[in-house]
């Protein structure tokens, strides 16, 4: 496939989404009343990977055996020139939102088939497969993982999935070869990186259906791969918005799989799910629009999960140590849509909503990261509580100059945000995990000087972890820079997105 070719594709892509509200509606009618849609890596590694040099933990995951005959019937199914040729983003969605609409189910009840004895490692592979895993290996999983702990879940935990299910593994080698693409910018990487994105997404649409259909009992693949393919989005730098349909999809199955069938996981992956589910989801919030009413909600099951985390001290390689502050961001979200929206009952500010910024405030300006954990995990955690703040702050409305008290207590928190920001290098690996707080404070900064070293920051940080969504959170600032220093907020960033159509995730 050429360049030209992959252009094309590209662009006929971007086309299919203008479907998706459509899916959206289905999903409002098939899903329960609380399953509440979403408004709106530098030099090549040898082609040789060493499991062993990883440290994968050996669990046991109860998977079914994965045979020659699973791979060669993957293989047909990507060789069959009668496949229906949909738009393949579109497809996707489709699939997925019939899924969340679905549900797992009474056929998910059933027990997992027996753990593999002596699976054959990565059959089926070819030269380019097995580059790109070792790119996953050695930059994509330590680019999306901030280094908080010893071990990288995107290595333990997903690792021993792909070797089970090669749905899962194709997703995998997409994302690696999406890094790849973000870091290498050349043609010929990006037409690899297209191509793998368009296998595993027709792979993937095949695995939903089977799902769907009864053909596959095993809900942990369809839920696995919804939440690799969200980070492909990030990894790739996706404008286009196609993240919060893989986030309002998989929503219901995370929510399902971690409630009805806990005995499917390892404590450690279920961890790791809760957590990349609840970080994913919360940070891309602030992308929705607040006068519209409740953005991405979490089931209270799935909050309830992930506040039990936080109180046992919980230390992630997404959140880090700021768990509980993470699960602020809803409630702070709510306050912001009192405030703006056209009609709410009580009319705001009524003595709840004073009530409710004191509690807030209070929980914000009280927490102390983990004592276990490194001291940059300890300085991103004191970071991610000043942006966390001021997006509290700024939703009682900026530009305001009679409101002193507020503007000093801006002013306090962001120069604290700033004194951390000095003592945490830009080439920092928990960088990975900066660009939501970074958004939030750079929003609220306004002299040129705090600016170019925010610029200088993110810069540092993309060439350094090469993800795509880094570049795109300095564009999205600069953007909100040009405007009038009276509505430059956080709150503006869902308006910046539509003005510019830059629709990015955080995460």
């Amino acid at each position: 496939m050429g360049t030209e070719e992959v252009l094309e594709d590209s662009l006929a892509l971007d086309a299919d989404h203008e479907y998706v509200d459509s899916d959206l509606l289905r999903l409002q009618s098939s899903s329960s009343a609380q399953d509440l849609p979403l408004q709106f890596c530098f030099v090549a590694p040898a082609t040789g990977v060493s499991v062993a040099d990883h440290d994968l933990d050996q669990v046991d995951y109860g998977l079914a055996d994965e045979t020659q005959t699973e791979v060669q019937a993957i293989q047909s199914f990507e060789e069959d020139e009668t496949i229906e040729d949909l738009p393949i983003q579109d497809s996707v969605s489709n699939a997925l939102i019939s899924l969340s609409g679905a549900h797992l189910g009474q056929r998910a009840l059933i027990e997992p088939s027996p753990s593999p004895v002596n699976p054959s490692i990565l059959p089926g592979l070819d030269a380019q497969a097995f580059e790109l895993m070792g790119h996953y290996l050695d930059r994509t999983a330590v680019s999306m993982g901030n280094g908080s702990t010893t071990a990288n879940p995107f290595i333990v935990q997903l690792i021993p999935l792909s070797f089970a299910n090669p749905i899962v593994r194709e997703l995998m080698l997409s994302q690696s070869a999406s890094h790849r693409a973000v870091l290498d910018a050349g043609d010929q990487s990006e037409v690899i990186a297209h191509t793998y994105y368009t296998k595993s997404i027709r792979l993937f649409r095949k695995a939903v259906n089977d799902y769907l259909t009864g053909t596959e009992s095993n809900p942990l693949w369809v839920t696995i791969g919804a939440l690799i393919m969200c980070f492909t989005e990030t990894a790739k730098g996706d404008t286009n918005g196609v993240i919060f349909d893989h986030i309002q999809a998989v929503g219901p199955l995370v929510t399902d799989l971690l409630t009805k069938l806990p005995h499917l996981l390892p404590d450690g992956l279920r961890a790791f799910v809760t957590e990349y589910y609840v970080y994913t989801a919360i940070i891309s919030m602030i992308s929705t629009d607040p006068s519209a009413g409740t953005g991405l909600l979490l089931s209270p099951d799935l909050e309830h999960k992930a506040q039990s985390l936080a109180e046992s001290g919980y230390v992630g390689q997404l959140c880090g140590s700021w768990l509980s502050l993470l699960l602020l961001i809803p409630r702070i979200f709510d306050f912001g849509h009192r405030r703006v929206a056209a009609s709410v009952d009580p009319p705001f500010p009524a003595a709840d909503d004073f009530l409710n910024f004191g509690s807030l405030q209070f929980e914000i300006t009280s927490f102390v990261p983990s004592p276990s954990a490194s001291s940059e995990v300890t300085i991103c955690g004191y970071i991610f509580q000043q942006a966390v703040h001021l997006y509290l702050l700024t939703a009682l409305g900026v530009g305001d100059e009679r409101q002193v008290t507020q503007q000093l207590g801006l002013e306090h928190t962001l120069a604290s945000a700033f004194l951390y920001l000095e003592q945490l290098p830009a080439s920092a690996r928990i960088n990975t995990s900066m660009c939501w707080a970074l958004a939030v404070i750079g929003s609220c900064t306004r002299d040129e000087e705090r600016r170019e070293l925010l610029r200088q920051r993110l810069q540092t940080m993309f060439l350094t972890i090469g993800l795509g969504n880094i570049s795109s959170t300095l564009s999205l600032l600069e953007h909100i820079w040009m405007r009038p220093q009276r509505e430059q907020s956080p709150w503006i960033i869902c308006q910046i997105m539509y003005e510019h159509e830059i629709w990015i995730s955080f995460a």
